[in-house]
């Protein structure tokens, strides 16, 4: 598969891949018996020093589906400078070469998107057909046009899980049955089992087909059809998170 046709991986960052305090609000004086120590901070000596927590398994995620060729983006709602800062410090302490293979990095000053991620409106900043790309989150709101494209994970807050670790075997596995010519969410953990997801497949493929009342993929790719929203309600009470930023976990 060349690099154009490979598929990419759409990160958000706080609550997602990490989580960080403010020392305003006395994360760098918080209690290490409650939460791990953190990994580095950004900003430091300034009064908007934070301190950041990588989640567990981020490493052997972002090594992992680069390994089998995704294409990795991040978008956040932070400003531009923290999204820097925070990918600086993941590729020095993290994964090292981040910042070298990152095909875009998104923040609000880029997108305007106001809290939705309208996948298909940036494709050409992602580089990618709609198709080909799958976007990571923890707030149900932000891909709630694109939900056939997104893997949902649990907010983020300091303490241990296995969610990324989980995360990468799943997307090893599924590159490994089609090759990577399909990309189907469907059998991921915490998948909206309420949505009708459908397959991303080339839509030129005489063997796609869609369905009546889901999402069809037209065009170059890009998936049209009703917006459906998060139909799970309070996406807190689903253990997805909640909107606003890490410290209110």
């Amino acid at each position: 598969m060349s690099q154009e046709d490979a598929p990419t991986l759409v990160f958000d960052l706080d609550g997602t891949l990490i989580e960080s305090i403010s020392k305003q609000n006395g994360g760098i004086h918080r209690p290490a018996a409650s939460f791990p120590p953190s990994d580095f901070h950004i900003f430091e000596n300034t009064s908007r020093e934070r301190e950041v927590r990588v989640r567990h398994g981020c490493r052997e995620l972002l090594k992992g589906v680069s390994a089998v060729g995704f294409r990795i983006a991040i978008w956040t709602a932070a400003p531009r400078d923290y999204a820097e800062a925070i990918v600086d410090g993941l590729d020095r302490h993290v994964f090292s070469g981040l910042k070298t293979n990152l095909v875009a990095l998104l923040t609000e000053e880029d997108t305007h998107s106001g809290g939705i991620k309208d996948l298909a409106g940036n494709c050409n900043q992602l580089e990618s057909p709609l198709w080909r790309v799958l976007i990571v989150d923890d707030n149900p709101r932000t891909y709630s046009n694109n939900e056939s494209n997104a893997l949902p994970v649990p907010r983020f807050c300091g303490a241990w899980d296995d969610t990324l670790l989980a995360l990468r075997d799943f997307l090893t596995e599924m590159h490994e049955a089609t090759g990577g010519v399909v990309l189907d969410v469907t059998g991921w953990r915490y998948v909206n089992k309420y949505a009708k997801l459908q397959p991303l497949r080339n839509p030129k493929d005489p063997g796609h087909r869609s369905e009546e009342g889901a999402e069809s993929a037209v065009g170059d790719g890009e998936l049209t059809g009703p917006s459906r929203g998060a139909p799970w309600g309070d996406p807190a009470a689903q253990g997805l998170g909640t909107m606003g930023g890490s410290e209110l976990c």
